[in-house]
């Protein structure tokens, strides 16, 4: 019993010291590595995984980039053939265009000249009523100046006027 005691009091796994600050302070110490390695770990795990799928989703998009500019470049052996034929085109269509073109300016011509022409035609109609109103204006005002003076007038006018109210037709 007294080797027991002994051992108990003096062997250095069995004082307070040990239990309480040594003992106690690693296994804290342990407890918390284990807790933050688990956190740390599955943050690092899913951070990885993350960066995986962005990396396989970027080498995608640049396959597809590469295969759309491909795409874009497949008909280039074919713009040998259209420059071969693009000297007879162009002059066809350089042909084609300068017709329309005339016939563009001769429509636009003939139309100017049509409106040129109304508008001539318009004014001489225009002058042909003026001058006809003119003609009976000037007739008239004759007729007021010399029927009160000439006396076969008169009477002709008077005549006219019997045979109308007798209904015998006026020559």
């Amino acid at each position: 019993f007294g080797t027991g005691l002994f051992i108990f009091k003096s062997f250095p796994f069995f004082n307070y010291y040990f239990g309480v600050k040594v003992f106690g302070t690693s296994m804290w110490c342990w407890t918390m590595w284990s807790v933050l390695n688990r956190g740390i770990a599955k943050t690092c795990r899913r951070n990885e995984y993350m960066a995986a799928q962005k990396t396989a989703q970027d080498v995608m998009d640049g396959e597809d980039a590469i295969v759309s500019s491909m795409r874009r470049f497949a008909n280039d052996a074919k713009c040998v053939e259209y420059l071969k034929t693009f000297k007879e085109d162009t002059e066809s269509k350089i042909g084609s265009y300068r017709k329309a073109l005339v016939m563009q300016m001769q429509q636009d011509l003939t139309e100017r000249a049509n409106k040129q022409l109304q508008a001539i035609a318009s004014f001489e109609a225009n002058m042909g009523s003026a001058m006809q109103e003119l003609v009976v204006r000037e007739a008239a005002a004759s007729f007021k100046q010399k029927f009160p003076t000439d006396k076969a007038m008169q009477d002709g006018a008077f005549n006219a006027a019997l045979k109308g109210l007798a209904g015998v037709a006026v020559e």
